[in-house]
């Protein structure tokens, strides 16, 4: 067995990767004075590491997926609402017709309504 047989996980960065993978190589008893920078292993150590960076930052993603205030996708809300007890019933949002009188002054051929204009209506005691 090879005198370093421990692999260093905390470092997430390529560059970090790399040296971590290199440095395990060389604990190997096979690899121990083989030359990793201008050769073809050095090849499949970018390889590996660029594999490994990617898995971190695939899981990394996944993982903000599961948790409500960092998820970003309709489907991984409506799971993790869904394990609330909460279900939404439609992928759409409410609609409202509504009819309108207008009762101007003077007789104008138009009438507009500016965006995000509130209204207010009576339905039997209840104002909304």
């Amino acid at each position: 067995m090879a005198a370093n047989t421990e692999f260093s996980v905390a470092n997430l960065e390529f560059d970090s990767i790399k040296s971590n993978l290199i440095s395990f190589m060389q604990g190997q008893a096979v690899f121990a004075d083989y030359d990793f920078t201008g050769s073809n292993l050095n090849v499949l150590m970018d390889l590996l590491s660029y594999n490994t960076y990617y898995n971190n930052v695939y899981l990394n993603h996944v993982a903000s997926e599961m948790f409500l205030d960092s998820a970003q996708l309709r489907d991984s809300v409506y799971s993790i609402a869904k394990s609330l007890n909460y279900l939404p019933r439609s992928y759409r949002s409410s609609v409202a017709y509504i009819n309108i009188d207008v009762n101007p002054v003077t007789n104008p051929h138009q009438i507009t309504i500016p965006r995000l204009t509130s209204f207010t209506t009576t339905v039997g005691d209840n104002t909304y």
